[in-house]
């Protein structure tokens, strides 16, 4: 075997393309790929087994060489136009019948080759001898007939390939870009090919298209590379796009159908091509919902219905870089499953608020039966207490206190806490005084630490303003739940309160309430407890000193609902300090009402008292009786009305539910009467009701003080003790 430089040409090529091969069947990621590889190992075979016919002088090998690329090299031209083909259109070209039909020519050629005599019509080649005039040694031969055929068959196939690229250019310009790639490729191979066949190769006898098929396939990879690459963002997104169960509709700025994808054109019964360039009216008859909308021409979203479905519809205007309107895109989602999702949480939002409503009621109406029976206990057992008892007796009846005021402590707290969660607590803004609040808290609680033998201590800071608005009720009842809870669990030492301001730098103006005790203390691990509710820092806490764990719970959602905010900081067996700040406004001192001048002390009053309730008529008569004030009673309003039109009182007494006419009626009724004559009665409301803003809807309905039920005997000598002395 001879060696030249043809075959190391011819071997590196071959090299090349088989690397070409592997690399672009990984690269690929389209149809073509399998073609385009196979194309390349033809490729591959051309160029070695040249390689290995110019290194040889032998006849019978160059015979066997010849015979196989006559085998295989037939197929070449077909192998490259299914490539093509695949890469142009995305799909296959060659399979079947269609495919065995095309392959009977390139069949009929490779058995040919073999064939020893054939008949004179079907002969390829002919005349085979080996030619060693030139500096290679060349098998050389005559065409016969077939070759003709075969030969024009091929023309055909390269012919057709170059008009797929052709008839593709005018695409996109990277499509555009690829396909010069491809055919100047096959211009540069085809030209090689024809210089060999036609004898004007620069080297007799070296067909040098093998050689420089390396760079023709390069640039034929590229062009497939890049299609592959650029095409695949706007297939991808045509995919999508076809795919959406969303029902899209493109018009053009006459309102004319441009496209739709596949869910809009089954949902219409339109095919695609049938419905472009007819106007919208007429493909979207079925849908006159959405024709109503582009009539109209309103901008935005709208829901519409098609059939028995509701539908999110988008129009989106396409626009060019002058504002001029190009197109629109109609864009249709089911969204039946979402209303009725919707529809399902309004129902279940109405039955929750029902709900809430209904267990407002029955907690009214439930505080009410509660506290109706419970003014009897507490009123009967301070009557008791003032009478000649033994010390066992008295023990006894101060069990009985202590049991209905912790009672009524459970009761007030699972109501309040109830209210906060539900969103049903309002707060009221009213100027009131804050030396006031803090001392009615000091003497309230006053008496208890010194049952238990230790300090209580109130310190107001000057500088606080003397009126200031916010919600009364509710400040005391922070202040009053944090020194009771100190109170609970201090054995020895004090409690110890401080009232301060703090002004935010954003102009707010906070009222602290620091609440200080030398008690048991709060270990580390349970502060994260404590304002939770029904809870304490440990069970043989909750079993020694007993409540519900609601105070600091409500406590702390009051003061961040006057926007504040309730802190602590405790260390075990030295106390702790509660911080509570709540937001308030200054106030003028002349926006809230001076106070009535008291009754002269030891006056004895005649007071009406409006109960329907016998046994609450015995308790209140008993407690004002004796502290020597004269009663009447009137069962209903209108016998009270019937009262008061004769008689003149220091005081009313009026209760708020009563059957028929109620006390907010009643009241009205007789403020209507004292008019003309211009004498005023002093009405305090009570009632079982302890209602967020109860006190606030009495006051403004034009009653003078109020009071709770069960009646607290303190507060009762105070609200009688407001009423002004009759000139």
């Amino acid at each position: 075997m001879h060696f030249y430089w043809p075959v190391a040409a011819l071997s590196l090529a071959a090299a090349l393309e088989v690397a070409l091969a592997v690399t672009m069947r990984s690269r690929l990621r389209n149809s073509a790929a399998n073609p385009f590889a196979m194309g390349m190992a033809l490729a591959a075979f051309w160029a070695i087994s040249l390689a290995l016919d110019l290194g040889t002088a032998d006849y019978g090998e160059k015979l066997l060489l010849l015979r196989l690329r006559s085998t295989l090299l037939p197929f070449y031209a077909l192998v490259w136009f299914e490539s093509v083909y695949r890469f142009v259109y995305g799909r296959k070209c060659l399979y079947g019948l269609r495919g065995v039909a095309a392959a009977v020519i390139p069949a009929t050629t490779a058995v040919l080759s073999w064939w020893p005599d054939p008949p004179a019509f079907l002969v390829f080649r002919r005349g085979l001898w080996l030619d060693q005039t030139g500096s290679f040694p060349v098998l050389r031969f005559t065409y016969g007939p077939w070759a003709a055929v075969f030969f024009a068959y091929t023309l055909v196939v390269v012919v057709m390939m170059f008009w797929v690229l052709w008839a593709s250019l005018r695409r996109s310009s990277w499509d555009r870009t690829g396909r010069l790639l491809f055919l100047a490729a096959w211009i540069v191979g085809g030209a090689v090919n024809l210089a060999f066949f036609t004898n004007h190769s620069p080297t007799p006898g070296v067909n040098y298209a093998p050689i420089v098929s390396p760079i023709t396939f390069g640039l034929i990879a590229l062009a497939m590379v890049r299609g592959s690459i650029l095409r695949l963002a706007p297939v991808a997104r045509a995919m999508l796009i076809e795919n959406l169960e969303d029902l899209l509709v493109v018009l053009d700025a006459s309102g004319a159908v441009l496209d739709l994808n596949r869910a809009a054109a089954v949902k219409l019964g339109w095919l695609p091509e049938s419905a472009q360039g007819r106007p919208y009216d007429e493909v979207l008859a079925d849908w006159p919902g959405v024709v109503a909308h582009l009539e109209d021409d309103v901008p935005g979203k709208a829901e519409v219905a098609i059939g028995g479905k509701v539908h999110d519809l988008t129009v989106a205007p396409i626009r060019d870089r002058k504002g001029r309107l190009q197109a629109r895109i109609l864009i249709l989602r089911d969204i039946t499953d979402r209303k009725e999702i919707e529809a399902q949480f309004q129902r279940a939002k109405e039955q929750a608020e029902a709900a809430n409503a209904a267990k407002s009621r029955f907690l009214a109406m439930i505080s009410h039966e509660i506290r109706t029976p419970m003014n009897a206990v507490v009123g009967f057992t301070h009557l008791l207490q003032s009478t000649p008892i033994n010390d066992e007796q008295r023990q006894y009846l101060d069990l009985i206190a202590q049991g209905g005021k912790a009672l009524l402590v459970i009761i007030d707290d699972v109501l309040d806490y109830t209210k906060i969660t539900s969103g049903r607590l309002e707060l009221e803004a009213a100027p009131f005084k804050v030396a006031e609040l803090a001392s009615h808290t000091y003497r309230l609680l006053q008496p208890r630490a010194r049952e238990k033998g230790i300090g209580l201590e109130l310190t107001i800071d000057p500088e606080i303003p003397t009126v200031v608005m916010g919600d009364q009720v509710r400040v005391g009842q922070v202040l009053t739940n944090l020194v009771s809870n100190a109170l609970k669990f201090t054995e020895r030492g004090g409690v110890f309160i401080r009232l301060g301001r703090e002004e935010a730098g954003d102009g707010s103006r906070f009222l602290v309430a620091e609440v200080r005790d030398t008690g048991i203390g709060i270990a580390p691990e349970a502060m994260n407890r404590i304002f939770q509710p029904f809870s304490q820092a440990d069970n043989s806490i909750t079993r020694k000193y007993g409540g519900t764990g609601l105070g600091l719970a409500i406590s702390k959602r009051l003061c961040e609902l006057m926007g504040g905010d309730l802190a602590v900081s405790s260390e075990v067996g030295v106390g702790t300090t509660f911080t509570a700040r709540m937001r308030v406004a200054r106030a003028s001192q002349l926006s809230v009402a001076p106070d009535p001048a008291p009754a002269p002390a030891g006056r004895r009053l005649s007071l009406l008292v409006f109960e329907d309730n016998r046994l609450n008529q015995h308790v209140i008569g008993a407690l004002l009786k004796k502290s020597g004030h004269s009663v009447r009673f009137a069962a209903t309003g209108q016998e009270g009305l019937t009262i008061l039109e004769r008689e003149s009182f220091d005081g009313v007494l009026m209760d708020i539910e009563m059957p028929g006419m109620d006390g907010y009626e009643t009241v009205r009724l007789l403020r209507e009467r004292e008019m003309p004559a211009g004498a005023r009665h002093h009405v305090i409301a009570v009632t079982a009701h302890a209602m967020v803003g109860m006190r606030e809807k009495c006051l403004s309905a034009g009653m003078d003080d109020f009071l709770t039920k069960p009646i607290d005997p303190a507060a009762l000598r105070e609200a009688i003790g407001r009423c002004p002395a009759r000139s």
